[in-house]
C-alpha cells in the first residue's frame, strides 16, 4: 500500500488504532476490540466482588452494575452489530 502524505509528511500505518473508544483494526476484526472490553469491564466487575464482600446490598450491587459495568459493555455495540 502507498504511503498517505499530508502536508508534506508521512501518516504512520499501524495495526489497530482507537477511535472514540472503539478500536479498528487494519484486518476489520472486532478481536482488539473485544479484548479491550474485557479487561476494562473485568477490572469493574471486580470492583462489584470487592463491593459484595463488603456488605453492600443487592439493590445496590445491581446499581453499580446498572451505571459502571453495563455501559462499557454496550458502547458501540450497535456498530459491531452493523458491521455483520
Amino acid at each position: 500500500m502507498p504511503n498517505i502524505k499530508i502536508d508534506g509528511m508521512d501518516i504512520a500505518q499501524v495495526c489497530h488504532a482507537k477511535l472514540l473508544g472503539v478500536t479498528i483494526s487494519q484486518d476489520l476484526t472486532w478481536n482488539k476490540h473485544v479484548d479491550n472490553i474485557v479487561k476494562k469491564a473485568g477490572k469493574r466487575l471486580y470492583m462489584l466482588y470487592q463491593l459484595k464482600r463488603a456488605g453492600i446490598t443487592q439493590k445496590d450491587l445491581v446499581s453499580v452494575y446498572v451505571s459502571v459495568v453495563r455501559p462499557v459493555l454496550e458502547y458501540a455495540c450497535l456498530c459491531m452489530n452493523m458491521a455483520h
